[in-house]
């Protein structure tokens, strides 16, 4: 289910779902109620690849830390997946500690995996 089939369902137009979907501008309410039942009818979620497309917000925050694996990195890396999950970004992290193989690049002059970049995010 898309927004194109739901506003067809409801007998609006494609920004009347929008508007109902991001609680933005005016609709009226028996139509937000029929929107709102065709989304709880249908199971509808958004799809975040396709929101990230038209809004150019990847909804996805990165974490570098050194030695994830560390007992005191545990805690922050869960408070940090908790709140991002709160504002429906999702968190990625990546581990900063060389490995021996990393070294051993590094060591030939071409730059090692954590310090090239790994992703990017749109921050508004």
């Amino acid at each position: 289910m898309n927004i194109k089939e739901m506003a067809k369902l409801a007998g609006v137009s494609c920004a009347t779902i929008s508007r109902v979907l991001n609680d933005s501008g005016y609709v009226k309410e028996d139509t937000r109620k029929k929107v709102m039942g065709i989304i709880k009818e249908y199971n509808y979620t958004p799809n975040m690849i396709a929101r990230s497309l038209s809004s150019k917000d990847s909804f996805t925050i990165g974490m570098i830390i050194p030695g994830v694996g560390e007992k005191q990195y545990g805690k922050i890396l869960e408070g940090a997946a908790k709140e991002t999950a709160k504002h429906g970004y999702s968190l990625v992290f990546m581990d900063s500690e060389m490995t021996r193989k990393q070294k051993k690049v590094a060591g030939r002059g071409e730059k090692p995996a954590h310090e090239r970049p790994c992703f990017s995010a749109g921050v508004q």
